[in-house]
């Protein structure tokens, strides 16, 4: 069974990366929550998404989620750790 991941929404300190943000957010709790855990890595896309805007800006976290979600499917490589608590593929913003 998989773990829901809950986070607090901090915005950003710029309106584009605070726009994306809220963008992921809504997704992550009203879109993504009824595909019931159908993403193959821990944190989710959406978490990842959130997570790579706030650590490495908009312009290169928005980059980096696109190559996210281009990886995020039944194929993807076996190149990634195994989340222990998830047991899903492990892929953190780095």
């Amino acid at each position: 069974m998989q773990t829901q991941e809950h986070y607090t929404l901090q915005l950003a300190d710029n309106i584009p990366a605070s726009i994306l943000k809220v963008s992921f957010w809504f997704y992550k709790n009203f879109f993504s929550a009824q595909d019931f855990g159908s993403c193959s890595f821990h944190p989710s896309c959406s978490q990842y998404a959130v997570n790579a805007i706030s650590q490495k800006g908009v312009f290169k976290g928005y980059l980096m989620t696109f190559d996210r979600l281009s990886r995020c499917h039944s194929l993807a490589p076996n190149k990634y750790e195994i989340h222990v608590e998830t047991g899903l593929l492990f892929d953190p913003v780095n």
